[in-house]
């Protein structure tokens, strides 16, 4: 009876051996479904995540393009826009038979506002004039620069000026007007604001400053 009931204990053990081994392959089984679910979602997020990504650079990618397309077209419509009060004011300055470089447009302000900065219109129409008669005379250089920058002596300290100013509407009228009408006497040479210049012939006086003529 006993080696039976060893018999049988032996047989339920091995029963429940078997059961034991079933049940842990069936545990490693689902594991690793689920290990291979998990790895599949895994990919799909990376997937999606690689999609969402790409989508973002394009996006990225169309929108730097579409502002450097907006920020060309903003600088060709400024640079394509001309402000008719310029056209009028350029074409006023040089529509004239007498033309000036622009070098000597700078020449002929640097001086006039050097020597007559805080003078009147008037003063710096006759100065100006004054540099064009020179330009016509036999006596004188024949060029603007000739005439303003002429040394042996120096006839002009404020052509020697280090100092640079910002051209005003009164100084580049003045000199307009004197292109297209010279008032003043041809001789008209000199001028000084320290009173009438020995050896000329007095013409006017004006504000600080005194005009002659050749004696």
């Amino acid at each position: 009876m006993f080696k039976r009931i060893s018999a049988t204990y032996s047989k339920r053990k091995e029963i429940g051996r078997r059961q034991k081994y079933k049940g842990s392959i069936f545990v490693v089984g689902i594991a690793g479904v689920v290990f291979i679910l998990y790895i599949k979602t895994c990919n799909i997020k990376s997937t999606q995540w690689k999609q969402v990504s790409f989508i973002q650079q394009k996006m990225q990618e169309i929108q730097e393009e579409s502002e450097t397309s907006c920020y060309k077209l903003k600088w060709k419509v400024q640079e394509s826009t001309i402000d008719p009060l310029e056209v009028v004011e350029q074409e006023e300055w040089y529509n004239t038979d007498r033309k000036l470089t622009d070098s000597e447009w700078e020449a002929m302000t640097q001086m006039i506002l050097s020597e007559a900065r805080g003078e009147s219109f008037e003063v710096q129409y006759y100065i100006a004039c004054v540099v064009l008669n020179r330009v016509d005379s036999e006596y004188f250089p024949d060029t603007i620069e000739g005439v303003i920058y002429q040394t042996d002596p120096v006839q002009f300290q404020g052509a020697w000026d280090p100092n640079w100013y910002e051209p005003s509407g009164s100084v580049l009228e003045a000199i307009q007007t004197a292109l297209e009408e010279n008032k003043t006497p041809d001789d008209m040479y000199y001028f000084t604001s320290e009173g009438w210049l020995p050896k000329t012939k007095a013409w006017k006086q004006v504000g600080g400053m005194w005009f002659s003529c050749q004696e």
